[in-house]
């Protein structure tokens, strides 16, 4: 995990999130993803993903953006209740000051 701070405001966080996840009904797996430290005032105003090998996913989808972290969403696997490989790269950019 590392993180920039520039003179103007501009806060840039980035990570990763490694493991497995365990498919629901919908084929669908989430994973929680909290930041270094909280971006000021409000939520980014950015967050990338991208994949850390390419398997089962459709896509990535990003909800639930706070000041502290967010809910990536891990689409379209192959099959429902099961576990897959889910690690990814995460890049957030929004405001410290």
């Amino acid at each position: 995990m590392g993180y920039s701070k520039f003179p103007d405001g501009t806060y840039i966080q980035w990570g990763f999130f490694g493991g497995t996840a365990m498919t629901n009904s919908n084929k669908n797996a989430t994973r929680q993803v909290t930041f270094r430290e909280n971006f000021a005032g409000t939520a980014p105003v950015s967050v990338l993903i991208t994949p850390a090998n390419a398997n089962y996913l459709n896509g990535y989808c990003v909800d639930n953006i706070a000041a502290t972290g967010c809910r990536v969403i891990l689409m379209g696997a192959l099959a429902a209740n099961t576990t897959y490989d889910s690690g990814f790269r995460w890049l957030a950019i929004g405001r410290w000051k």
